[in-house]
């Protein structure tokens, strides 16, 4: 059996324009902290451990939860 996470967009701070974005990578609440990043809770989503970058907190740059292997939380 194949373990599950929760993962949530990370709202960051750029230093180069001054704004807060939205990572186009999706973390753990470790991750996010890592990332020096504030989850946002409504986005939370469960989803397999295997999708996280081998050895990190957070999803790859640019990821799309697909249909059928993530189930979103509802807090």
């Amino acid at each position: 059996m194949m373990s599950k996470v929760v993962v949530y967009k990370v709202k960051l701070y750029n230093i180069v324009t001054d704004e807060a974005i939205i990572s186009s990578r999706m973390a753990t609440r470790e991750g996010a902290e890592i990332m020096g990043g504030k989850i946002l809770e409504e986005t939370a989503t469960e989803m397999d451990a295997s999708q996280l970058v081998v050895g990190e907190q957070w999803t790859p740059r640019g990821f799309q939860c697909s249909r059928g292997f993530q189930t979103q939380v509802n807090a």
